[in-house]
C-alpha cells in the first residue's frame, strides 16, 4: 500500500514539472473586443484591472459553490480521487465562469495571434464599412401599420369559413 501512495505521488510531482517546463510559443491573453489597446490607454488598464478582480473573485465563488456537495470519498485512496475531482471540476467551473464574465465586460482570452487576426480583421470590415456610401433615404412615407389593439379588436366574419 505504501508503495502505491509513493508511486502515486512521484507520478503526480512528474506531472507538475513536466508541466512547468512546457511554455506555450503563443500564449493566451485578455483583448477587448473592440481591439484597443491596454497599453495605449491607462484607463482601459484599470477597467481591466477592475473587471479581473470582480470575475476572479465569481469565478472563485463558483468554483466553491459548484463543489461543496461532492463527496468526500471513502479511505485514503477514494479521499484522494475525490479531492482530485473537486479541484478540477472547481478548476473547469472558476475558468468557464470567469471566461464568461470576462465576455460580459468586453474581454475575449485568445491566443496572442487568434487576437491579432481578430483586430486586423474588424478594422478592415470598419474601412469598408466606412467608405461604402449610406443609401439614399426614400421620400415615399412607410406604410402605416394596424395596431395590435385594431387587429385583436377587429370584428371576425364567424358566418364566413371553409365551405
Amino acid at each position: 500500500m505504501k508503495i502505491i501512495v509513493a508511486l502515486g505521488g512521484a507520478l503526480l510531482l512528474a506531472g507538475c514539472v513536466a508541466q512547468a517546463e512546457t511554455v506555450p510559443e503563443d500564449p493566451l491573453v485578455w483583448g477587448r473586443v473592440d481591439c484597443q489597446r491596454l497599453a495605449d490607454n491607462p484607463v482601459l488598464q484599470v477597467d481591466f484591472e477592475q473587471a479581473r478582480t470582480i470575475c476572479s473573485s465569481r469565478g472563485q465563488a463558483a468554483s466553491i459553490a459548484t463543489t461543496a456537495n461532492m463527496p468526500d470519498g471513502h479511505g485514503l485512496a477514494g479521499a484522494l480521487v475525490a479531492g482530485m475531482n473537486k479541484g478540477v471540476v472547481g478548476s473547469q467551473i472558476g475558468n468557464a465562469t470567469v471566461a464568461g464574465c470576462m465576455g460580459e465586460m468586453g474581454y475575449l482570452m485568445k491566443t496572442r495571434s487568434e487576437h491579432l487576426a481578430m483586430c486586423e480583421a474588424v478594422l478592415e470590415h470598419r474601412k469598408r464599412t466606412a467608405s461604402v456610401p449610406a443609401a439614399p433615404k426614400s421620400t415615399k412615407p412607410a406604410p402605416k401599420l394596424p395596431s395590435l389593439a385594431a387587429i385583436v379588436n377587429a370584428p371576425t366574419n364567424a358566418t364566413s369559413g371553409p365551405k
